[in-house]
């Protein structure tokens, strides 16, 4: 990268190749093996030119025989993961641990390989994004605190800025060398400068690159025409845009800041507490909410407010003064052991007074000490077993408006595709997020011509699901080309098409001479 521009397009050697992949959903209950399958595909095509197997490669151009069927593909120079790569939005078990884990070797194995990585957020993997507005805030705020220092050396002692890795415009940027993070900042609403990518070192000499939503951004140098690859022109999104309803993004637009209250409830649900608590403790816990709840603003139950209140004040003693014997007794030896016992002895004291002051005016005390569970377990029900309850249900809810299982034909068919919303001149538009790996010609386009979906890394057969998976898309000098990782053979074959028997009829590299598909100018 030394010499290159920060957000430039850079080019690809006539020897490299992209490969494209969506939705591993790594972390995922559906698969959890899709993190191993996906290491053993790294490993394939990183240790140099790698075959493809086809059926319809068996024959030569002059007609002789060709019984491998296979030909040889350039190792990747740079891999583009198009999103909902992490499954943070609904991750094994509710536990984001996950997503993590299963993510850590696959990365690993990128980071090592001698090529660049650029990683498009998805809707189920939207929190990568926030790295880069964390960034940003964080090179501002050190910024502003080197300036304060300047502001304070004595005699006029200037000391030395730190370095500043933004770039204010992606339209004018200069040639510098790149720093271990960089950040690019484009004009937003109103005018205001919004980071709109980052890029980090990744390893020797090269960056791992992560874009929010799309790839490349319209707004660096080149954007707007795409990736060129052998002179065809490629633009890459997720393919959340392509959803029918997209309430949560059209106001994180509108306030310039991000607003998904359904991330919100998931980081609830993802916390240390809400994950050790059991569905039937959530349960009881609402169960007990909405009694406590009645209780409380029924007058004809004041009586027994006043007996769970008396009572609720005797358990806390109780807990205390195990506490006293816990810290006291038993941990004494371990760090903090004697202020702890302090504070428990020090609580039971203050419990048993209100106790005592109880006895002598019941329906002042024991009220105040039947807010005591009422509140902890409204507390509870808020913060913890609703948010989980929601965790449970929103992937039932969001399939009503998403465009999960259409194919780019379908979502040509029902106009999701808007030609006045396209912000690039590439030919060629690949997306995920459907998990249909297919691709349809676009008509009545001056720009677009070629729409390819890339699939998906999820084995959905064991939720009686017949989609394909491992798909990916691999694109060189010569063009594009559907390719499907077979994990059981160990090898990379061509990707066909399904006719709508469900039998394979076409890869893509002959549906574009079919088609009569011009993809260079």
């Amino acid at each position: 990268m030394a010499g290159e521009p920060r957000f430039g397009m850079g080019t690809i050697p006539d020897d490299r190749s992209v490969i494209v992949v969506s939705d591993l959903h790594l972390g995922s209950r559906e698969d959890p093996e899709t993190s191993r399958r996906f290491c053993r595909f790294l490993d394939y095509i990183s240790s140099g030119p790698f075959p493809v197997s086809c059926p319809r490669w068996s024959k030569k151009d002059n007609g002789e025989q060709n019984p491998a069927g296979e030909k040889w593909m350039a190792p990747p120079g740079r891999i583009i993961l198009l999103g909902d790569i992490l499954e943070l939005w609904d991750s094994r078990w509710i536990d984001r641990n996950n997503s993590f884990l299963d993510a850590l070797l696959p990365f690993l194995r990128m980071r090592d390989m001698d090529c660049d990585v650029v990683y498009v957020v998805g809707n189920h993997d939207e929190d990568i994004a926030e790295f880069i507005t964390s960034h940003d805030e964080d090179r501002k705020k050190r910024k502003e605190m080197e300036k304060n220092r300047q502001n304070k050396t004595d005699e006029g002692r200037i000391a030395p800025a730190a370095p500043d890795t933004g770039v204010s415009s992606g339209k004018s940027q200069s040639r510098c060398d790149l720093t271990d993070y960089s950040i690019l900042r484009v004009p937003g609403p109103g005018g205001r400068m919004e980071p709109e990518s980052m890029k980090i070192r990744w390893g020797k000499d090269r960056t791992l690159e992560i874009c929010n939503r799309r790839y490349p951004t319209p707004h660096a140098r080149g954007g707007n025409l795409g990736l060129d690859v052998g002179g065809v022109k490629y633009a890459f999104i997720h393919g959340q845009q392509f959803d029918k309803e997209q309430i949560t993004y059209t106001i994180s637009r509108a306030f310039r800041q991000r607003f998904d209250p359904v991330d919100f409830f998931q980081d609830l649900a993802s916390i240390s507490v809400t994950k050790k608590m059991t569905f039937l403790s959530h349960v009881m816990n609402m169960v007990l909410a909405v009694a406590l709840l009645q209780l409380f603003f029924t007058p004809a139950f004041f009586p027994l407010v006043l007996f769970i209140g008396a009572i609720g004040g005797i358990i806390l003693a109780v807990i205390f003064l195990y506490g006293i014997f816990l810290f006291g007794f038993r941990e004494r030896d371990q760090p903090s052991s004697s202020w702890l016992t302090w504070a428990c002895a020090l609580a039971f004291i203050v419990i048993i007074i209100i106790l005592a002051a109880g006895r002598f005016y019941p329906q002042s005390v024991f009220p105040l000490l039947f807010l005591i569970p009422f509140i902890s377990s409204l507390y509870i029900l808020a913060v913890i077993s609703l948010p989980m309850f929601i965790a449970h249900v929103k992937r039932t809810a969001y399939t009503l408006w998403s465009s999960r299982n259409m194919g780019s034909k379908e979502i040509v068919a029902k106009k999701r595709f808007d030609l006045k919303k396209y912000q690039y001149e590439s030919r060629v538009l690949v997306f995920g997020h459907t998990h249909q790996a297919d691709f349809e010609a676009v008509e009545g386009s001056k720009s677009v011509r070629l729409l390819v979906n890339t699939g998906t890394w999820v084995d959905e057969s064991t939720q009686g699901k017949c989609s394909d998976h491992d798909t990916f898309m691999y694109i060189d000098k010569t063009g594009p080309c559907c390719m499907r990782w077979a994990d059981e053979q160990g090898i990379v074959e061509c990707y066909c098409r399904k006719d709508n028997s469900g039998n394979r009829t076409i890869p893509l590299c002959e549906y574009l001479v079919k088609m009569n598909i011009r993809l260079r100018d």
